[in-house]
């Protein structure tokens, strides 16, 4: 039996596949995934042919971060086999055939979720012509959208789940600014709707408010960010996701990247490991070694004691080279002061012993 085993802030999951399956932040779809990295409407999966011979193919809607399978990003539908691994936002999908759901996962079903809302809430989610999932605006109903699938333009439906019909010549826009005022609320998932998103497609915008990431009409009820540098507008989930601006040379580009400290240690880690400081600590010694003729031993006395603080509290490779560091910074503290009383005092402390 094909099944999806889905991993999501901590959480984990399975249940059967369904004939169809659409993945994405809406609440209404087969598959919710609440995280800023996954588009309203992101992938869907569909069987091809007839059990048991069928097969699972994985399509991404157009998403602003992509799909990957097997760590690879996504550039056309895949056929998924036993094994596969789907990475969608943060969460995680195992793609299996199996006769049992895993132990460790809470089963599930993947039919649709929250019919319940009103429509005005979180907008129309419907299919394209061609089949295609994709999302608009309540407001946005009886308007013409452009399927990025099959490049038809069809008229949006106002009854969820609905199958779009093919629109026809001078239809209105979706985007436009003849957009009645109609208030849309904030989505279940604390968000504010965009213009419009879609999974197969995107609004064709000729209003001159147009998102510079994701290429679709800003309406009037749209938050939306400019950028203080080169002056682009967007929408304020689109700069959140793509972390800044999408302009070339911006400086605001990946401004909202924070440096990732545990990143940064392990980077100054794999670099401390890559220098040879038992080595540097050996030059040090036999240098300290020298100097120490006429300085009383201090130099090598300092070098014996950096070599024994390396090997208790570092990381060495060669502890034999720390040995012989610490050796030398011995020897050097006593021909050290040998040397410097004889040196200075003209006395021998070796006929003194």
């Amino acid at each position: 039996m094909p099944m999806l085993v889905v991993e999501h802030s901590g959480k984990r999951k399975a249940g059967l596949l369904p004939h169809r399956m659409v993945i994405g932040r809406l609440p209404t779809v087969n598959l919710f995934i609440n995280d800023s990295g996954v588009s309203r409407v992101h992938a869907w999966i569909e069987r091809q042919g007839t059990l048991p011979d069928s097969s699972y193919i994985i399509t991404d809607c157009g998403s602003l971060t992509g799909t990957e399978v097997n760590g690879q990003l996504m550039q056309e539908p895949t056929t998924l086999v036993d094994g596969d691994r789907i990475r969608i936002g943060g969460a995680k999908l195992l793609f299996r055939i199996s006769e049992h759901l895993p132990a460790d996962a809470r089963e599930t079903d993947f039919l649709p979720k929250g019919q319940d809302l009103a429509p005005t809430k979180v907008g129309v989610l419907f299919d394209c012509a061609c089949g295609a999932p994709a999302w608009a605006r309540f407001t946005d109903a009886g308007k013409a959208f452009l399927c990025r699938q099959c490049g038809q333009h069809v008229l949006i439906p106002s009854i969820p789940w609905a199958r779009a019909r093919i629109a026809p010549s001078g239809a209105s826009q979706a985007g436009e600014s003849d957009i009645p005022d109609a208030q849309i609320g904030d989505s279940t998932d604390g968000e504010t709707q965009g213009a419009l998103e879609s999974g197969g497609g995107v609004a064709v915008a000729t209003a001159p408010g147009t998102c510079s990431i994701c290429q679709t009409a800003i309406g009037a009820e749209d938050r939306s960010t400019q950028c203080p540098e080169c002056q682009l507008t967007f929408h304020a989930d689109c700069w959140q996701q793509n972390f800044g601006c999408s302009s070339y040379g911006c400086s605001q580009v990946n401004v909202l990247k924070k440096a990732d400290p545990q990143a940064d240690a392990k980077a100054v880690d794999e670099i401390s490991e890559r220098f040879p400081w038992e080595y540097a600590l050996l030059g040090a010694a036999v240098f300290a070694l020298l100097a120490g003729a006429l300085t009383f031993g201090i130099p090598p006395a300092l070098a014996a004691i950096a070599g024994l603080a390396y090997l208790i509290f570092g990381k060495p490779r060669h502890r034999r080279v720390l040995v012989v560091v610490i050796a030398l910074g011995l020897l050097g503290v006593l021909t050290g002061i040998f040397a410097s009383y004889f040196w200075y005092y003209g006395v021998e402390l070796w006929t003194k012993l």
